[in-house]
């Protein structure tokens, strides 16, 4: 096998890795601070008299969509944190899903050493194909949160403004 080949599988692995962690990572704060400024708006008096059980106002509907998108980018935030690894049947050599389908180490060890250089190559691209497809996924989920918060935020500020002078 050529070096190059090894080295950008190597690199690709690096790459990946780091997107996934940095999507994860940046989606984590996204849910903390969408889910913060939601349980301020909940538990703020000002806003969480329109909130409980009073006849409806367009007060209430000015703070509602604010506090809806901030949750939807909640939403979105946690799928993009969230496991994507499905249950899969199947024996493999670098998918830990399919690698703990195996009956013992041993029988992994067999499988990995039965395998050429070429096989090895070859179920490295794949797993480097899924990964790519999670995160992509991930980050289509960090694009829409993270809209979805700035939108919800600033209604937020324009709200908070609007009611300091009402």
């Amino acid at each position: 096998m050529e070096d190059s080949k090894k080295n950008f599988t190597a690199y690709h692995d690096a790459y990946l890795r780091q997107y996934i962690q940095q999507a994860d990572t940046k989606s984590s704060w996204l849910f903390a601070a969408s889910s913060t400024i939601s349980l301020w708006i909940v538990s703020n008096d000002r806003y969480a008299s329109f909130l409980k059980g009073e006849p409806f106002s367009w007060n209430a509907a000015l703070i509602l969509l604010p506090l809806v998108l901030l949750l939807v980018s909640c939403f979105f935030a946690f799928n993009a944190i969230r496991p994507r690894s499905r249950t899969a049947k199947a024996k493999g050599i670098v998918y830990f899903s399919n690698v703990a389908n195996y009956d013992s180490p041993e029988d992994y060890i067999e499988a990995v050493e039965a395998c050429s250089d070429g096989d090895i190559f070859r179920e490295r691209l794949k797993a480097q194909y899924h990964m790519s497809k999670i995160c992509a996924q991930k980050y289509e989920c960090l694009y829409y949160g993270s809209y979805t918060a700035v939108a919800g935020i600033t209604l937020v500020a324009v709200v908070h403004i609007v009611f300091l002078f009402t």
